[in-house]
Formats: structure tokens, C-alpha cells, sequence
């Protein structure tokens, strides 16, 4: 498996690596290395080789943070990119290199490319020994918010040219297969949704939300990347505008500072918050401790519109009620299972009206809680895990 970022906290990659290694594939992830992260490492049945030193090429200078960044492009706010785009090209030519070398020391029968930024590293150490390959497309990675038109544009060269030479081509959700359906005209890609394993339901009172609560007030949680494009700076205004109620904030990213700095600003440093990052395998047990789970994705490009995130599944998975945007594939889980309510994620007022009609009485809630439950048991990685070993079953 190729992978550019850290590999600390990537769940998607540390679940299908486990579940290939548990089928009796023997795995290796190479990501990238710095600091004091373990160059080789065991997990769960499978190694990690960080072999690409991420800190020379991608330092805070012009090349700008490539290392372990949710979504994989950029720090910015869905804003048009304005890192220099001839020292980010060279940036990613020798990352490609590199990667390429340290694929080629990793002799494999299948490399897995996650994301289209190890595509072509995987094409070619596969040709060197014929090996297939799989291009798992976390990302409609041609349409994230943060490239500049010059990396969109040569990103969308290198698709177009290396997706119809994958043996097999894997996506998260069917909006986003179809939509490379429609451009490369590819045979449908195989969904591996990013659903938490099936558990026990959690304990509301064990997670460090319950220690949070205020006179019996609302707990709303945001768990993810602190990453622009997802309109989270909006939660915070949003909770001000909500009597009684705290925002407890899961996550990392570039966009931390700013963001505590908005709500100390805002007069809601006592009602906002921030947890730091949270391992993916207790995601799930510690949004528990709250009732309203936030998934804010503003539509600034296809790839937003059609997101699929990890956090709705997890608050499922948590039996929390949902405020999500009002995109495709989220309008989809969360009215067909009846689990919470939808907002514009640009608009503080949208996103608290929409957790007001969540929590209008307790017996509202406690439905949607209920249903939230209900609907964890038709999303679970163990389906997810069905469809992505029949995918190597089908390599031969």
C-alpha cells in the first residue's frame, strides 16, 4: 500500500490493512516519515515502512504542509491555493520519485495506490515485476478545494491518463464512482464505504464529553480535520446561537489556532471545547458522550459536494442525532434512516436551526438517537471489508 501522508491517523488505510492482513495477504503501508515516528513499524498483523522523509520536501516554507493533513491538499479555506505552483510541482515530482524507489524496495503482487497522488508511483513499480494494482480514490483528488488551477489541471492529466491502467479502481461512496464513471468512462468502480467496525454500543458516561456537560445543557461534537472547506468556523457561531448548549471539538489540523482564537474571541471559550486528536478506533466511544454529532462541508467543488464523510458513520456508530450540510450522499443516509437534520454549512443560523429542530423536545431526540443506533448495524466495516476482499479475489 502507497500512501503520502504520516500514517497515524488515517483510518481508511488502517482498516483495509488490517482486514487484508487478517484475510492472510501479508501488507505493507509505505507512507511518509518525520520526525520522531518510527521508520519501521508492526501493526495489527501488518507493516509500516515510512521510507519518503516528508520533512526537507514539505516543510512551512513555499512548498507548504503535504505530510498527514485531513484530505490530503491543503490547509486552505476552499479559497483558491496560492502556494507557489512551480516549487509545489517539483514538491510532488520528487515525492513521486521517491516513492516510486521506495515502492520498487517493497516487491509486492498488488500495489494499492490510496489516493491519486501514489497512482502513478504504484503504475510504475508494477510494471518493474507485473504486479496489479489498485487505485483506491479516497478523494475526487481533481476537485479538492485547496489546488491551484495549474495542480488541478495537471492532476486531472495524470487521472486521465493512469485510471484505465488500474486492475481495479475502489471509491468510498456511489456518488463519487459514478462521477468517474461520467469523466474516464471506467467500469464501476467497487464502494468500500468508511464505516466503523461493528461494536457494543458505547458508554455515554465513560467518554470525557460527559465531564463537559453544564446543568443537563446539549453536548454537540465535531470530529474530524480542522481543514478548510468545511465551514467549521461556522459551528462555533452556530453554538453561540443555541442557549445551554457546549461544542466539543475532536480533531486537528492547520486551522486549530484560528479557530480557538475565533472562539475565545467570540465570548465561547468556555463553551467550546477543543479535545485534540482522538485514535480512529475511539472515535466512535468518545463523540458517545455527546447528543448532536456536526458534519459541516461547504459546496466549494464536486469533491465537497459529494462527500461521504467518515464522521457520519461514526456518529451512527455512536447513537448520536446529526446536523449534517445538505450534500447529496449525506441527505441520503441521513433521511432515508431518519437520523437528524440538515443545514447550509455557510450559514451559523441554518446549522442552529437545524440542531433546534434535532433537539426539540427530548422525545425527538431520543428518536433520533434511537434510529442513529439502528442504522449502525446496515453500516459497518465488516460489509465494507466483504466487498474490498472480493476486489483481490478477483485480482487472482
Amino acid at each position: 500500500m502507497l500512501l503520502r501522508n504520516l500514517f497515524v491517523r488515517d483510518a481508511r488505510v488502517l482498516r483495509e490493512a488490517r482486514t487484508l492482513a487478517g484475510a492472510g495477504h501479508e501488507v505493507t503501508v509505505v507512507a511518509l516519515h518525520a520526525g520522531d515516528l518510527p521508520v519501521r513499524e508492526e501493526r495489527d498483523g501488518f507493516r509500516i515502512h515510512r521510507a519518503v522523509p516528508a520533512g526537507r520536501l514539505a516543510g512551512p516554507t513555499i512548498l507548504g504542509a503535504v505530510t498527514d493533513v485531513p484530505g490530503g491538499a491543503t490547509a486552505t479555506s476552499g479559497k483558491r491555493s496560492r502556494r507557489p505552483s512551480a516549487a509545489v510541482r517539483v514538491r510532488d515530482l520528487i515525492l513521486q520519485r521517491v516513492m516510486t524507489r521506495a515502492a520498487l524496495a517493497e516487491p509486492a503482487d498488488v500495489y494499492h495506490a490510496h489516493d491519486l497522488n501514489t497512482l502513478t508511483p504504484a503504475l510504475r513499480a508494477a510494471r518493474s515485476n507485473g504486479a496489479r494494482v489498485v487505485y483506491d480514490a479516497h478523494e475526487l483528488y481533481t476537485e479538492m478545494s485547496g489546488l491551484g488551477n495549474g495542480e488541478r489541471k495537471r492532476w486531472a492529466r495524470a487521472e486521465r491518463g493512469a485510471i484505465g491502467m488500474a486492475d481495479a479502481v475502489i471509491v468510498p461512496s456511489p456518488s463519487r464512482g459514478d462521477a468517474l464513471v461520467e469523466r474516464y468512462r471506467i467500469a464501476p468502480p467497487a464502494v468500500v464505504m468508511n464505516c466503523p467496525p461493528r461494536a457494543p454500543a458505547p458508554d455515554p458516561a465513560a467518554s470525557p464529553l460527559a465531564g463537559l456537560r453544564r446543568d443537563g445543557g446539549l453536548m454537540l461534537v465535531y470530529a474530524g480535520g480542522f481543514i478548510g472547506g468545511r465551514g467549521i468556523e461556522n459551528l462555533i457561531a452556530a453554538t453561540k446561537m443555541v442557549p445551554g448548549t457546549r461544542l466539543a471539538m475532536l480533531g486537528w489540523g492547520p486551522l486549530e489556532g484560528e479557530l480557538r482564537s475565533l472562539a475565545d474571541r467570540s465570548g465561547m471559550g468556555e463553551r467550546v471545547t477543543f479535545l485534540g486528536a482522538v485514535d480512529p478506533d475511539d472515535v466512535v466511544a468518545v463523540a458517545s458522550g455527546a447528543d448532536v454529532g456536526l458534519a459541516p462541508y461547504l459546496p466549494v467543488g464536486l469533491n465537497n459536494i459529494l462527500a461521504a464523510p467518515n464522521k457520519l458513520y461514526e456518529y451512527l456508530h455512536a447513537g448520536l442525532a446529526v446536523a449534517a450540510s445538505d450534500l447529496p450522499d449525506i441527505r441520503r443516509i441521513v433521511d432515508e434512516n431518519e437520523v437528524g437534520e440538515l443545514f447550509e454549512a455557510a450559514d451559523p443560523a441554518s446549522i442552529a436551526a437545524a440542531v433546534c429542530r434535532a433537539t426539540s423536545s427530548p422525545e425527538r431526540l431520543r428518536r433520533l438517537r434511537a434510529n442513529a443506533a439502528d442504522a449502525a448495524g446496515r453500516f459497518t466495516w465488516e460489509a465494507q471489508a466483504e466487498v474490498l476482499l472480493e476486489v483481490y479475489d478477483k485480482l487472482g
